[in-house]
């Protein structure tokens, strides 16, 4: 009887477990190509090039035997490599027509990569779309691309995806300190609310340059990061208006100097890294920025800082920004 009992409780575990586990949408999928069906583990966009104001992106699926980083290729098995038009750096749902070349020398193709010895060979790719659904907080792609040589190649992945890209960003704006002047691309705004001080909320914006450099993790490779740390008032949006610099949190209306808690900086500051090493940094100690224009997805500031270097930090931005709460 308890026998039994345990072998109903397992059994009750395991079913629950399965339950639990599908209320989760799966990372994978598979796709078929000459009669032959392989497993699809992981996705990559990588914004490659531009076609005129167009991202030129390219889409990659891989087995768990292959990988495709920032740094390079490696493994064996069977891979798309797939390039796509689109408006932005990423994909959203919609339908993506296939481009067979891209940027002159960018080729669409599936390749098998041997697992010891013999030849790579891979099938151009003549035609085809990609369809990108949204499914929970995942998407889900579906493929279905035609060789030069009339074989089909069609399969689905429904995931999480790695999101990088290997060239410039457009530019909105820019930023000079020490001997250093550099492009800004569209920075980040992160609201966080109260976390400081009751008195004020904070918020910052992260820039980067647009010749930043990252890892498929999201650390910054090469480049430079340039925070601005703003206070507003209590569930108040950030508004057009002077920035001063303050040493305090509880002040609303102003610039947070740079400064660390803990391992974490915050308030205002930049940094500088080369070859996934930071080679510069300095904390905003004084002076003013002005927002001239802010909504939900535009904003434009002038930036006329000093650092505890003794240098003027200067620029202006006017593009839009991300934003993240």
């Amino acid at each position: 009887m308890y026998s039994k009992f345990w072998v109903l409780i397992v059994a009750v575990a395991f079913f629950s477990a399965c339950n639990k586990g599908e209320e989760i949408t799966p990372t994978g999928g598979s796709f078929s190509f000459g009669g032959v069906s392989s497993g699809i583990s992981s996705v990559r966009v990588e914004h490659v090039a531009y076609d005129g104001e167009l991202y030129v992106l390219r889409f990659s699926s891989m087995p768990a035997t292959y990988s495709i980083t920032e740094s390079g290729e490696s493994g064996y098995g069977s891979v798309v490599n797939a390039f796509f038009c689109t408006d932005g750096d990423d994909f959203a749902p919609g339908e993506y027509r296939l481009m067979p070349t891209a940027a002159d020398t960018l080729v669409s193709a599936v390749c098998t990569y041997p697992q010891e010895s013999g030849d790579t060979v891979c099938y151009n790719l003549a035609e085809g779309k990609l369809s990108v659904d949204s499914v929970a907080e995942y998407l889900r792609y579906e493929f279905m691309f035609v060789t030069v040589n009339g074989d089909t190649v069609s399969g689905n992945y429904q995931g999480s995806h790695v999101k990088n890209h290997s060239v410039d960003l457009p530019s909105f704006g820019t930023i000079s300190f020490d001997t250093l002047s550099c492009n800004l691309a569209t920075p980040t705004l992160y609201e966080w609310g109260d976390m400081f001080s009751a008195s004020a909320d904070y918020n910052e914006y992260v820039f980067y340059s647009s010749d930043a450099r990252f890892s498929d993790q999201g650390a910054l490779r090469s480049g430079v990061q340039f925070s601005i740390g703003l206070t507003s008032m209590p569930d108040s949006a950030l508004s057009p208006g002077v920035y001063h610099v303050s040493t305090s949190a509880d002040l609303p209306v102003s610039v947070l100097y740079g400064h660390r808690l803990g391992t974490v900086s915050w308030g205002t500051y930049w940094q500088v890294y080369r070859n996934n090493t930071a080679v510069g940094k300095a904390n905003i100690l004084s002076d003013s920025v002005i927002i001239d224009y802010i909504d939900e997805e535009l904003i434009s500031v002038s930036i006329s800082l000093s650092d505890q270097l003794g240098n003027t930090v200067s620029g202006n931005y006017s593009g839009p920004y991300n934003r993240k709460r």
